[in-house]
C-alpha cells in the first residue's frame, strides 16, 4: 500500500491514540499513534498512514506521522 494522508481536527487524546475529525469525509477516526500525548483537542493535524483503514465505526488507522498544520 502506498502512503496516504487526511487532514483534520483532534477530538480527544488517550495515551496512545487521537481520535481525528477527518476534514473530508466528517466522520471521526481514531489514529493509534505513539506520539499522541503531543497533541490536544482542537489542534488542525495531517495524518499519515499506509492506506489501511478498518470498516469499524469509527475506522481505525495506525499512523506513520502526525503532524501538526494550519487550520
Amino acid at each position: 500500500m502506498n502512503n496516504v494522508c487526511f487532514r483534520g481536527t483532534v477530538r480527544s487524546v488517550e495515551d496512545g491514540q487521537l481520535l481525528v475529525r477527518n476534514w473530508d469525509g466528517c466522520q471521526d477516526v481514531v489514529v493509534f499513534y505513539d506520539g499522541a500525548c503531543r497533541f490536544s483537542c482542537g489542534q488542525c493535524v495531517r495524518v499519515h498512514y499506509n492506506g489501511i483503514m478498518t470498516l469499524s465505526l469509527p475506522p481505525q488507522v495506525t499512523a506513520d506521522c502526525v503532524e501538526q498544520i494550519a487550520c
